[in-house]
């Protein structure tokens, strides 16, 4: 895995913005390109729909104007949504109501140059802080896997022991390594997140800790360290949902949704009132949903007639979702998520986002009155744990 920051498009689409107070404004000039286009991309909070916006380019000049409910990131390119990507052609930044200048070389905008985004300077601020962490991260990811291919070519050619133990070596003192490193880009997000509590982006570096690596209790005492007006944000209020469903201290009323499952049925959680769900969000790609795949199975089988389970997958391939699900002789409803098979209600959002499910595989279980009473994987829980606390949970429901 690389480790970095990146910008995901998820959905673009042309958008026109309404005249508000405190719009933003983006001034520009690009050196070396005199005509032509560039394009603003950004996803805005909350709505989590994808705008294109194009502005010709004059002398080199150009401006955008709009208004985002809160700061979120966003790129100016010179390709457009059709046209071939120029990879260093890509200017990443932090969007927000104020008046922002940038200043980009053509061919180049990796090197953006911003002023007047208090975010974007914080946003910059942590890039440099944690480059050296990810550079880090990034050779060791590299030299695992060349380590992982010694040892699977090692193994097929039944190597001698020695040789065996000595790649073994390598992969523990790495992967030592990597957790050290890992932890240290924790504390530098933990460190941040306390020096600037009145500021958008520590809500977002919150928001991407996993309890992996930070527990519960942490991650709250982190939350409460943040202003009134973070916490009354969007996101600050998606990460203070997050804390209740992680610590179960709180039941928090399940996301309506109708979709198609892989037999043609409608599924509309409404409908399922009385039932106790659970909800197994995966795809056919992921290694570990696989390897979790004989744990749910086990799960359906022992409480068939009192729980039912329900896959997710925001995937493309849809051949390879299918055979998936023939091979592996899965019974339970499955759904897809993807540009062909976009969700009945609500339109144009999907349930991996309403739920904000981050990383697979995840699961949440929902009681019989649709309240989610637990969050097992993902931001939620350290992999190793949720498992037993899963089959726990459902042992106190079913069991007493």
């Amino acid at each position: 895995m690389k480790w970095f920051i990146i910008l995901v498009i998820i959905t673009i689409a042309s958008s026109s913005v309404g005249q508000k107070k405190n719009n933003f404004i983006v001034s520009g000039y690009i050196q070396g390109k005199d005509t032509g286009w560039v394009y603003l991309n950004y996803i805005p909070i909350p709505n989590g729909k994808g705008i294109l916006d194009s502005c010709k380019i004059r002398d080199g000049n150009f401006q955008f104007k709009g208004y985002v409910e809160e700061p979120t990131l966003a790129n100016l390119t010179t390709f457009g949504f059709h046209e071939k990507i120029e990879p260093l052609n890509v200017g990443n930044f932090y969007l927000e109501n104020t008046e922002i200048h940038v200043s980009l070389i053509n061919h180049q905008f990796n090197n953006i140059q911003v002023s007047g985004s208090r975010n974007d300077s914080l946003y910059r601020k942590y890039i440099q802080l944690k480059k050296p962490i990810n550079e880090t991260l990034n050779s060791i990811s590299d030299s695992l896997f060349a380590y992982r291919k010694k040892m699977k070519d090692a193994n097929e050619k039944k190597d001698a022991n020695e040789v065996l133990d000595h790649l073994n070596k390598q992969i523990h003192n790495l992967t030592t390594i990597e957790n050290t490193t890992i932890q240290h880009g924790i504390s530098i997000d933990k460190t941040f997140i306390k020096e600037y509590p009145n500021d958008q982006f520590s809500a977002v570096i919150l928001n991407y800790l996993r309890t992996e690596w930070v527990s519960i209790n942490e991650i709250t005492n982190l939350y409460d360290n943040l202003s009134t007006a973070i916490k009354n944000s969007y996101l600050g209020k998606k990460i203070h949902e997050k804390i209740m469903i992680a610590s179960n201290t709180n039941m928090t009323n399940a996301k309506q949704f109708i979709a198609k499952d892989n037999k043609g049925d409608t599924i509309n959680l409404y409908n399922l009132m009385g039932k106790y769900i659970l909800l197994e969000f995966s795809a056919s790609w992921c290694l570990p949903c696989k390897q979790l795949l004989p744990i749910i199975k086990q799960i359906q089988k022992k409480y068939s007639d009192k729980l039912l389970i329900i896959s997710i997958s925001n995937q493309e391939n849809e051949k390879e979702w299918t055979k998936d699900i023939h091979d592996n002789e899965i019974t339970w409803p499955c759904i897809i998520e993807n540009e062909g098979n976009p969700i009945i209600s609500p339109v144009e959002k999907r349930i991996t986002d309403m739920y904000g499910v981050q990383s697979i595989p995840s699961l949440i279980l929902i009681n019989n009155h649709l309240q989610i009473i637990g969050w097992y994987g993902g931001f939620y829980q350290s992999k190793q744990d949720f498992v037993t606390d899963l089959k726990q949970k459902l042992e106190a429901i079913f069991e007493q």
